[in-house]
């Protein structure tokens, strides 16, 4: 059994494209270790998956537990109600899987916040960023139980992949750092479709040291250089003399003149579940129409083929990873929901951002406060957006300079082989 090849089957929740595309490096490491991949998903992220992946086995695995939005009704409120649909969802799931076992001979399954996936026969893994499951004020009085209830069935998985650093920088704050985390949690750092192409830790280092070895280079070399180089000097490198020494004293107006010159190119990226990803939508449309600058917009729908123009607005339907990771290194500032997984793509990506959370998702919620306290990025209520005000407090938000750490994803699938 060691010897042979495991088949592997892959699920993500099919609430957005957030958990579907966190499994993306998870199975690109799979097929480069030689694991036989079988992906399981519905709806957008059976699209999404497929148009990823074009020689990989897909199967259709039904949204047992789908959960609607409401225009009007809170989120959580609407939640608290599905809470019966909820359980029922996760006891027919469980029973799909049985039968998916035994017609694929499947080794290991791998469920992204499906809680109905664990097994006695086989080994699974349960991956998630939310041990603690917060809540709104009005039941803030749930959260303790129903963390204990998410630990207590976390922890029929044999294994709990958390998507983050167990030390500092950790972006997930009190959702898997607060509470005591399940016997079977290991952390596996920050899960990204856009680090498949990215250099490994080790050179990081090395990047990092030579721009260290060069600054201080400079700043001997600079003491010695005549008057006229140093004039030369301060001319090439303006812009950084002015952000670091300068640009407090420069009045007002100049800081806004300064500030709208650095951002020129920007790109929303739509996601989640409706009505609130339409209603986002027509709020930045509506704000961006007569807009100066280059904006492109994303509209995270898999199903569709659409390329269009309105107003000045470049509209996608969808873009590969491929494309999609180019043009948004392509973008000098970001617009985007706050979830989990475009979070984790900012941060790999290393671009500046405002988070926009979906009303009433309190985990969307939380991360976006979490992170502006950070000072990583900016954040704003949907119904409060007004890029006017917004852009000018997004300056002060620093870029992250955040390096990969060492890859625990490649070791924890090689340990798979020892199954």
């Amino acid at each position: 059994m060691k010897n042979s090849i495991k088949k592997v089957l892959i699920c993500p929740l099919d609430w957005g494209l957030g958990h579907a595309s966190r499994c993306v490096p998870i199975i690109y490491e799979l097929l480069n270790q030689k694991f036989k991949i079988i992906i399981a998903a519905d709806n957008l992220p059976l699209e999404f998956l497929k148009k990823e992946f074009k020689n990989v086995e897909f199967v259709k695995f039904p949204s047992f537990y789908k959960i609607s939005y409401s225009k009007k009704v809170p989120f959580s409120i609407k939640l608290f109600f599905q809470i019966p649909k909820i359980i029922l969802g996760i006891y027919k799931e469980h029973i799909f899987l049985k039968k998916i076992i035994k017609k694929f001979n499947i080794n290991i399954v791998i469920s992204d916040n499906r809680f109905g996936l664990f097994n006695k026969n086989i080994f699974t893994i349960f991956i998630t960023h939310q041990i603690l499951i917060k809540m709104p004020f009005y039941l803030k009085f749930l959260e303790f139980p129903i963390y204990f209830l998410n630990k207590y069935i976390i922890e029929k998985y044999n294994l709990l992949w958390i998507p983050d650093n167990e030390k500092s920088p950790f972006f997930s704050g009190d959702l898997s750092h607060k509470n005591k985390l399940p016997k079977n949690a290991k952390f596996i750092g920050i899960l990204s479709r856009f680090s498949i192409n990215q250099k490994n830790a080790d050179i990081f280092k090395k990047k990092f040291f030579v721009k260290k070895c060069r600054y201080f280079q400079k700043k001997i070399s600079y003491k010695k250089t005549p008057y006229f180089q140093k004039n030369f000097f301060y001319k090439k490198n303006a812009d950084i003399f002015k952000k670091k020494f300068f640009f407090k004293k420069i009045p007002y107006f100049q800081k806004k003149i300064f500030q709208k010159s650095k951002i020129k190119k920007i790109l929303i990226i739509l996601s989640g579940i409706e009505p609130q990803r339409t209603l986002l939508e027509n709020i930045l449309v509506e704000n961006f129409k007569h807009s100066v600058y280059e904006i492109r917009l994303i509209r995270g729908k898999p199903n569709e083929k659409k390329f269009f123009k309105r107003y000045n607005i470049l509209f996608f339907s969808h873009l590969k990873s491929d494309k999609m990771k180019k043009m948004i290194k392509s973008s000098d500032l970001i617009i985007c929901r706050s979830g989990y997984s475009s979070v984790m793509d900012l941060l790999i990506l290393k671009k500046k951002a405002i988070l926009i959370p979906t009303p009433g998702q309190t985990e969307q919620e939380y991360l976006s406060e979490f992170l502006k306290s950070k000072k990583l990025f900016y954040s704003v209520l949907q119904n409060n957006f007004n890029f006017e005000k917004d852009s000018k407090r997004i300056f002060f938000f620093k870029k992250n300079q955040f390096f990969l750490k060492k890859n625990i994803l490649k070791n924890e699938i090689k340990n798979l082989n020892k199954i």
